[in-house]
């Protein structure tokens, strides 16, 4: 296993923080296994941002058990939501109910919608039926409110396909009193 450089275990001046995110970022790319045993070793070398990096490369690398073992043995809230935050939205597209875990594993109520937000952004726009299928996982499972959940999976569908969406919209019976909803109807009309 490859050390990152002795100067990047200590000091802690905004420079040196850089320095250190950009070698966790290579290393994780390069060996995402290494980079999370060394991390989860020495924890308070590696900010919330390295241990992101390193969740994101142990996914895109295949290592998922490595990610769950990673999110289990981090110390810091912090650092296990931004883990979580980094499963769920790169599960988002292909795997939307694995990514839903990850979204309910974030500890910080706050941090849950971010990472929702940033999920619904990786689904993208290629169907109006997976945004709408993410919303409800995330209100079930996630514990996030119905209303926000759906509010936010539907309003960028506004400039994608208007029309698609006021089909939707004119065939639910969900949030027919909320304002929210009136707004989004009456700016499809």
């Amino acid at each position: 296993i490859r050390r990152p450089p002795r100067s990047t275990l200590s000091s802690s001046s905004a420079a040196s923080d850089v320095y250190k995110r950009q070698v966790i970022k290579e290393w994780a790319q390069r060996d995402s296994i290494g980079a999370m045993e060394w991390t989860l070793a020495n924890q308070r070398q590696v900010t919330s941002a390295g241990a992101k990096e390193i969740a994101k490369d142990l996914l895109l690398n295949g290592a998922r058990d490595g990610l769950i073992d990673f999110h289990a043995n981090l110390q810091s809230q912090y650092k296990r939501d931004a883990v979580a935050s980094e499963g769920a939205r790169l599960l988002a597209r292909r795997e939307p109910i694995e990514s839903i875990s990850w979204l309910a594993a974030i500890e910080f109520k706050g941090d849950r919608y971010q990472a929702y937000y940033d999920s619904l952004y990786e689904i993208g726009h290629d169907d109006l039926e997976s945004s709408v299928e993410f919303a409800e996982l995330a209100n079930s499972v996630a514990n996030l409110d119905r209303e926000t959940a759906f509010f936010e999976a539907l309003q960028s569908w506004t400039l994608v396909d208007p029309e698609r969406l006021k089909v939707y919209l004119d065939s639910s019976d969900d949030f027919v009193g909320s304002l929210r909803f009136a707004q989004l109807r009456s700016g499809l009309e």
